[in-house]
């Protein structure tokens, strides 16, 4: 995550800092939305707009590609592993795009 964020986080109280940081409520019913149905909302939400990630093959984004697009901006200024602790990659292979062999 990003250094003011993580700021921002560390103002709540060790003791309180469980569950959920935004706990986005459903339009339907007020309840919390499940972690499976925010990707589909941010979908719909990037089609209406028109955002398109792959012109040839016509995609719209995704919430995975603004996590992408997240990673490729922090890139720019960060090291690999800040990057990586930004991303939550498990290794550092992952955020450089790169291969063992």
């Amino acid at each position: 995550m990003v250094p003011d964020f993580a700021e921002w986080l560390l103002e709540t109280p060790e003791a309180e800092r469980v569950g959920r940081v935004f706990k986005l409520p459903s339009l339907i019913d007020g309840q919390p939305l499940a972690l499976g149905r925010v990707s589909p909302i941010v979908a719909r939400i990037e089609r209406k707009a028109g955002v398109i990630v792959n012109k040839s093959e016509g995609d719209y984004a995704t919430a995975h590609s603004l996590r992408r697009s997240f990673g490729t901006r922090w890139s720019r200024s960060e090291m690999p592993a800040t990057g990586k602790k930004l991303m939550r990659h498990a290794s550092i292979q992952t955020t450089t795009g790169s291969t063992s062999t």
